[in-house]
């Protein structure tokens, strides 16, 4: 030890970060004094630097001097201990459970992946400690808490977090367990205006259990090989294509709706059941835990997006912007949504995105709600898509209806999610369809 005592302080400190266990640098500074000093003081700069390289910047990290050397290494050993320890989630309001979610909540916000030019893929340091404690650590990704029958609703923090992270449990190629899909299907199929995702009577405008009954519906089918036909279209298709995370940065604290930056190139799926199972699904008498054949189309949906000006529409575009006004809050503001699409004929899109109030303390989210329409059919309306634009801005779900007759209940509806296509796969769709 007389060797290494002499040694200059910066060479110590080298020396511990070398060592990938905590524990062996804690060890290491237990042996005397000297060392002790060099690793712990707050002139050391061992601590500020493993947070350095196990996590993307947070704001306690951007402090000056003497307070960034105060607050780094407990904010950093907190941090790791709640992310090694083992934890199997109830329903969120656990002491650790709450501890483990809002660093989790935390990690989300502060995160900055980059996607890769080459791959599309989007990863970074905060992600990659995330996807480890989702699947290695915990049950988070396993199980998804919602409402069972009669049972007790999970915390909002836990259903915030579980939106949050979509982009997990959708990803086809992660073991899951399925529970509860009767329950979510039954609930995605209720008629969206007697079961609506934007009611005053939940905090924030937003019923987050309905949600996550849409994510469990849909993850029963984009994982599930014996569901049916939207696995094996999603499985086709390359991994830049698939439901993923954000890149950099998620906008913290109010912002103006007409600065949302929205990705052009989206996939996606609608679900509906015939009109008999979808009558069966609404009764009062409906047999609990039946479940019933949802149908597909037989590819992906594809839609291009854009924020549009709405000093310059077309005379069908103000048509149908007149019958979105149905569905805009009096004085209001939004940004205009235009696009386009296919299914077995081309059709225009036009719609209307409105902010939402921060959800459990994190901002971004959003409703969308969207009018389809056909132009070489006398601009015959088409289906209507009300949903939540989720934080990050690439994956959104909602409920779709088709006007009938003049008893709403009695309309045709169902659930429909959308996620962005990376920048990588929108660039090559760009070039195939001369986009701008």
């Amino acid at each position: 030890m007389t060797g290494m005592l002499s040694l200059p302080e910066d060479i110590i400190e080298e020396i511990a970060l070398l060592l990938s266990n905590d524990k062996d640098v804690v060890n290491l500074a237990s042996t005397c004094k000297t060392i002790w000093r060099v690793i712990h003081l707050p002139t050391s700069f061992v601590w500020r630097q493993k947070f350095k390289l196990s996590y993307d910047p947070t704001r306690a990290a951007q402090e000056e001097g003497a307070q960034r050397s105060r607050i780094i290494p407990p904010l950093y050993k907190s941090r790791q201990r709640a992310l090694h320890k083992t934890l199997r989630f109830k329903l969120g309001f656990r002491p650790h459970e709450v501890v483990a979610l809002s660093l989790l909540r935390t990690l989300l916000v502060e995160s900055n992946g980059v996607e890769n030019e080459q791959t599309g893929i989007v990863n970074g340091r905060n992600l990659e400690l995330i996807r480890h404690y989702a699947f290695e650590k915990s049950d988070m990704i396993m199980w998804q808490r919602i409402r069972g029958y009669g049972g007790p609703a999970p915390s909002a923090l836990l259903l915030v977090i579980q939106v949050m992270l979509a982009f997990l449990f959708l990803d086809p190629v992660q073991p899951v367990a399925f529970d509860l899909f009767a329950k979510s299907q039954a609930a995605v199929y209720q008629s969206p205006f007697t079961h609506n995702l934007f009611n005053i009577n939940h905090p924030g405008g937003v019923d987050l259990g309905l949600v996550n009954h849409m994510l469990n519906f849909f993850k029963y089918h984009m994982k599930n090989a014996h569901s049916g036909e939207l696995f094996g279209q999603l499985i086709e298709t390359e991994p830049s294509s698939r439901p993923h995370v954000w890149a950099g940065l998620l906008s913290q604290g109010s912002h103006d709706v007409g600065d949302i930056s929205l990705p052009r190139v989206w996939l996606g799926a609608s679900a509906s059941l015939h009109q008999d199972e979808l009558r069966a699904i609404r009764s009062d008498h409906q047999e609990e835990g039946k479940v019933y054949s949802d149908r597909f189309s037989e590819e992906l949906e594809e839609m291009h997006l854009r924020i549009a000006d709405t000093n310059h529409q077309t005379p069908e575009a103000l048509l149908m912007a007149n019958y979105l006004q149905l569905y805009t809050p009096i004085g209001s503001t939004y940004a205009r949504v235009a696009g386009s699409g296919v299914d077995d004929r081309e059709f225009l899109l036009e719609g209307r995105i409105f902010s939402l109030p921060p959800q459990e303390l994190v901002y971004g989210w959003y409703r969308i709600i969207l009018v389809r329409w056909y132009p070489q059919d006398h601009f015959a309306l088409g289906s209507v898509y009300e949903g939540v634009i989720s934080p990050g801005n690439q994956i959104m779900m909602g409920k779709w209806w088709e006007q009938r007759n003049e008893h709403p209940d009695t309309w045709e509806s169902g659930p429909w999610i959308l996620w962005a296509r990376s920048q990588r796969a929108t660039n090559d769709v760009a070039n195939a369809w001369h986009l701008p």
